[in-house]
């Protein structure tokens, strides 16, 4: 089984959380948006109260993709705050991203965000304690 594929099954919520294999990956490139193939992508997302998703892109050996984008800055905050990431550096993969995003959200007003970090291939199933713990916030919207 993949590694996106692993942490899809745990999940398990066709409402908030997709998966496909074999999918256009949106990248940054310096500034430019460029689609790029990937072997698995991984999305939860909701569209209420603002539209907000995380992307997980794995694109074999070369490096996995987190891209946590959102239509309100503020809303970004709030569900960060409601991971309950450590204030100090974290020791899993999963928890340094988002506590990473959550670091470049403190200094962000209001407005459309989409934040990306780049992670070394093979230790994806780190992302899958604090994925769990944003489906569960995201699951409170959906009721």
């Amino acid at each position: 089984m993949l590694p996106l594929q692993k942490i899809h099954a745990t999940l398990h919520n066709p409402e908030i959380c997709r998966y496909s294999t074999h999918a256009s990956y949106p990248v940054d490139n310096d500034g430019e948006i460029l689609e790029k193939h990937v072997l698995e992508l991984l999305e939860l997302g909701i569209t209420y109260p603002k539209r907000e998703h995380v992307l997980i892109g794995y694109f074999g050996n070369s490096r996995t993709v987190i891209t946590y984008a959102g239509e309100d800055a503020e809303s970004m905050k709030k569900t960060m705050h409601s991971l309950r990431l450590p204030n100090s550096w974290p020791s899993s993969l999963g928890e340094k991203v988002f506590y990473l995003f959550r670091g470049h959200l403190k200094h962000m007003r209001s407005g459309p965000v989409s934040l990306q970090q780049d992670v070394i291939p093979g230790n994806e199933h780190q992302l899958e304690f604090v994925l769990q713990k944003l489906l569960q916030v995201y699951q409170r919207y959906h009721r």
